[in-house]
């Protein structure tokens, strides 16, 4: 939206509200700075053209260096000027190479206060730039979707332990299959029981959509209530693991004390027991 106080107008500037916020420009130059003339191939074709209408009119668009010939015209003056789409397509360009070149880690800047002062986050001004910069609508339709995604092989590494058995058996049969499929299917019956609460009946097939699992060629695509069950689920088997491994593990330190303890004692009972014998 377009606006103009009275300080803008004596200065001669006016503002324009974008989606992130006003944003203030000078008139001086304006339109100089932000014309876009045509190409100059455009001006090129109309003056080879047989038609004297369209020579005409390409006379007219070109201005006073009109009347020179296409070879001439595409030859840039030194004082041309470069226009606005011009100069957006070069930055473009060379950004391009850039990115082409290297491997971008991009870095989102938000200003945590108005007051600049250190240690001190306002929520609702950076909740504004977030969503002024797209970030949260980004977040909520990547939610709605499929927000999270892992290759076969990562997919393998992090949700095995859920699945080991399956992996087993369909590694003993004659017929291969892929294991991320085997995995997806032993998972998707844990994650369905986890919903419902009742028990799946076996070999009853789960539909993966409604689970929230896709296999694609190179990965595999979790919905968030998908992801929050697998990792649910994977938590309470490491939680069991890691008692199970603290169970053996204190066993084995209490066996080892227990059996030193009886050592000595039937050491100390023997010492005691030859003391005893020789005194009598």
């Amino acid at each position: 939206r377009f606006e103009a106080n009275r300080r803008q107008v004596g200065s001669r500037k006016f503002a324009i509200i974008h989606y992130a916020g006003t944003v203030e420009y000078g008139s001086k130059g304006f339109v100089e700075k932000n014309r876009d003339d045509l190409p100059r191939e455009t001006t090129d074709l109309l003056l080879s053209s047989s038609n004297e209408f369209v020579k005409k009119l390409a006379q007219i668009i070109n201005g006073p260096s009109g009347a020179t010939s296409p070879s001439k015209s595409r030859i840039p003056s030194k004082n041309s000027k470069l226009t606005v789409g011009g100069q957006f397509s070069r930055q473009l360009k060379e950004l391009r190479q850039k990115i082409d070149n290297t491997s971008p880690h991009y870095v989102r800047c938000l200003k945590p206060n108005d007051e600049l002062i250190p240690d001190h986050f306002d929520p609702l001004i950076i909740a504004d730039q977030l969503r002024c910069a797209g970030v949260i609508e980004a977040v909520r339709v990547s939610r709605v979707g499929y927000p999270q995604r892992y290759t076969h092989s990562r997919f393998l590494a992090r949700y095995r332990i859920l699945g080991q058995q399956a992996l087993k058996q369909a590694a003993r049969l004659s017929r291969r299959r892929k294991p991320v499929d085997v995995l997806v299917e032993a998972i998707a019956v844990q994650v369905s029981q986890l919903d419902s609460g009742k028990e799946q009946i076996e070999n009853e097939p789960v539909d993966l959509v409604s689970v929230g699992i896709q296999v694609g060629k190179t990965k595999v695509f979790l919905r968030r209530k998908a992801y929050e069950a697998l990792e649910q689920l994977r938590n309470r088997q490491m939680r069991n693991g890691a008692v199970k491994i603290q169970s053996i593990g204190r066993c084995y330190i209490m066996k080892r004390e227990y059996t030193q303890s009886r050592n000595a004692i039937i050491t100390l009972q023997c010492s005691i027991g030859r003391q005893f014998l020789g005194g009598v």
